[in-house]
């Protein structure tokens, strides 16, 4: 970060040179003017001389300043394109630290759950089945697969999740016991660990969701260069929307209620995503007519 600030990008020292450029002919030319009065002027008469240079310098200066502005715009769009670009190395740091994890976490869990309800079925190829489009609770009662799953959402039910979460095992970077001080475990019955553990998952996603609101909200207002931001991070994100989708839409009872941001960078992504995709399946179709075409007419490169 300190490095950025030390140097001088290429685009600015390219205005620079093209600026100095500018303002050493305009120089070059009034020096030669001076020159020129000096030899000449006594030929000609003054006042016409003088209207003459007054023309002259009003274009020089006019020029001048539209120099000026022009060096004045280029700077202020390098200066917004670095903002934006050092803005998004910030966010992505931030997911990074403060989203990923919880969201692996938050994904093993349900992943966990799942197989209490049905064991040959992937819960990931589940949920990426689903089209989302409203994210409402209306449109959840839709997907028949999707009622069981959703359960784990509802805010009213606590005996849900298997005693086996508070292990270590099926808790890989949040573990019950980091939520409560040991005494007060061991002063827990067993059958009591699931409402805990169920409790403590929901405050964990719960969290999640609102920092990863706030991603979204910058991302949407275009503060971080988001191209860069979605190269890195639309996968993962993605992923997420799609296993907390019943969640979204239990909470919400119309599409503006909660979780906006989250829902607007979702479209905008997969949007964006299946637009590479269809590129990538045009693609590859070429090359395989190219490859029919050379077999049909000849021996194959």
């Amino acid at each position: 970060m300190e490095e950025l600030k030390l140097h001088k990008s290429p685009e600015r020292l390219k205005l620079n040179k093209w600026a100095i450029g500018t303002l050493s002919i305009l120089v070059i030319s009034i020096i030669g003017y001076v020159f020129l009065y000096f030899n000449y002027a006594k030929k000609i008469d003054i006042a016409e001389f003088f209207s003459v240079s007054a023309d002259y310098v009003a274009i020089a200066s006019c020029i001048l300043v539209l120099v000026q502005v022009v060096a004045f715009v280029k700077d202020a769009r390098l200066k917004e394109a670095r903002a934006k670009k050092e803005y998004a190395l910030n966010l992505a740091k931030e997911y990074a630290s403060e989203i990923l994890c919880n969201m692996s976490f938050i994904k093993n869990v349900l992943i966990d759950y799942y197989k209490t309800i049905d064991d040959k079925t992937v819960l990931d190829d589940l949920v990426k089945s689903i089209k989302l489009e409203r994210f409402t609770n209306d449109e959840l009662k839709k997907h028949k697969s999707l009622i069981e799953y959703s359960k784990i959402f509802d805010a009213k039910d606590y005996s849900l999740l298997s005693v086996k979460l508070v292990s270590e095992k099926a808790i890989a970077f949040q573990n019950i016991k980091l939520f409560e001080p040991k005494e007060t475990l061991e002063n827990i019955p067993e059958s009591d660990l699931k409402k805990i553990a169920n409790i403590r998952f929901k405050v964990v996603l719960c969290n999640t969701m609102n920092i990863l609101e706030y991603f979204a909200m910058s991302v949407n207002q275009n503060v971080a260069e988001s191209e860069m931001i979605f190269v890195s991070l639309h996968q993962t994100f993605l992923s997420f929307v799609h296993y907390v989708y019943p969640y979204i839409c239990v909470t919400n009872e119309t599409e503006e209620s909660y979780y906006t941001n989250i829902i607007e960078l979702y479209k905008n992504w997969n949007a964006q995503k299946e637009a590479i995709d269809d590129y990538k399946r045009k693609m590859e179709q070429e090359k395989d007519k190219g490859r029919k075409k050379i077999v049909k007419g000849g021996e194959p490169l």
